[in-house]
């Protein structure tokens, strides 16, 4: 801080005072200088009191002065009016070394040679009740300061009120202003809230659920599938049968893998699968193994599952081809009855012909371990020769 005269303003019960004396304080205790003051009650610091403002140019040199509602000793004066001594003693203040705080409600209370002189104005607003003031500074006097546009190119910082300086001294507005928030804004804060609520709502439909699973329509689509052509089915959303909108029936058609159109929500009923795919062949060769499915196409199976396939084979504990869960009850019941019935007279039994069928095999290993494994040409109906 270098300013010699420094101008402190603000509200009633805005911190003028106690930004001051915190401020003084650690500058005296700082550089160890004598503080003189006046209009602050009952403080309770090593400093010493004025008897009137208008004697602070008594004071050592060195010292610092802080006039609390300095417009008393500081008025206005008409035009052409004697200028006082500790008016005049301004323009010199310098030369002794002093350090001048001089605390008003507002610039335009105290003398128009006491606004020039000053290099240095802190005003200081308080809001809605707060343990805070916002600090506004500049390097000269600046008369509006209590307008919003006059506070646009200050020096803006925040003062936290230090509560160990509340004890210091007697505030009659600082330590007794409750916090209270305008009414203006505990309308505002509710209308807030339900806008908040009703944008995220709308971005979790618009965009999360899009990104993250079945647009609305799609599931809309597959609500009911006896539904009529065109229409939704009742038990749906609607409740009621509708005719799809254009965006509806296009959504249901899109497919949801680019050029799989067996994809698209509206063929979900037909595309319920029904079959396992299964290594039904695999196959050694030099260098590889590969193993294919029951419609003869390659599975993605590694070169050592596949390897291990073909020398022990592997158990199914289920019917890849799904015959099994398609018998109906009675078929089932029936055959149980075959399997139990034993006849009551002995039969004999009468010698058949089996036709004998060749089996193709797939030879692996090496010389001193050749390995012969099944193979079911089915799954090759290119290579079945031709008879």
């Amino acid at each position: 801080m270098t300013s010699v005269t420094t101008l402190v303003t603000g509200l009633p019960g805005n911190g003028k005072t106690l930004y001051t004396i915190n401020m003084v304080k650690e500058l005296a205790e700082k550089e160890n200088r004598q503080v003189f003051y006046h209009g602050i009650n009952e403080l309770a610091l090593p400093w010493t009191p004025l008897e009137k403002q208008e004697d602070w140019p008594d004071v050592p040199p060195g010292s610092i002065v802080v006039l609390d509602e300095a417009q008393k000793a500081f008025r206005m004066r008409a035009n052409g009016a004697v200028v006082p001594r500790h008016v005049a003693e301004l323009e010199t203040l310098r030369h002794r070394g002093i350090t001048l705080f001089l605390i008003t409600q507002h610039p335009m209370l105290i003398d128009n040679n006491a606004r020039r002189l000053c290099g240095r104005h802190v005003h200081l607003v308080r809001k809605f009740g707060a343990q805070s003031s916002v600090v506004h500074e500049w390097n000269a006097v600046r008369e509006n300061c209590d307008k919003p546009a006059g506070r646009k190119d200050s020096q803006r910082s925040d003062f936290r009120y230090p509560k160990a300086v509340y004890g210091l001294y007697k505030s009659a507005e600082v330590h007794t202003v409750k916090r209270k928030i305008p009414r203006k804004v505990l309308m505002i804060v509710p209308c807030v809230l339900a806008a908040a609520a009703f944008l995220g709502y709308v971005g979790y439909r618009k965009v999360y659920m899009p990104m993250h699973g079945e647009s609305e329509e799609a599931k809309l689509f597959k609500a009911k599938v006896g539904a009529a052509p065109g229409q939704i089915a009742y038990g749906s959303e609607d409740k009621r049968a509708r005719p799809l909108t254009t965006a509806e029936y296009i959504s249901s058609y899109t497919p949801r893998i680019a050029g799989l159109d067996y994809t698209a929500p509206a063929y979900d009923e037909l595309t319920k699968p029904k079959r396992v795919p299964v290594p039904a062949a695999c196959v050694t060769f030099k260098g590889g193994c590969n193993c294919y499915t029951q419609q003869g196409t390659r599975l993605a199976v590694g070169k050592d599952q596949c390897a291990q396939i073909v020398q022990t084979g592997f158990f199914m504990a289920f019917d890849p081809d799904g015959q099994q869960a398609q018998q109906s009850p009675q078929q089932n019941h029936q055959d149980s009855a075959r399997v139990a019935a034993v006849p009551a007279e002995p039969v004999p039994v009468q010698p058949v012909q089996v036709p004998v069928q060749f089996m193709p095999v797939a030879m692996t290993g090496g010389p001193k371990n050749r390995q012969l494994t099944p193979v079911d040409l089915a799954a090759f109906p290119e290579d079945t020769p031709r008879r």
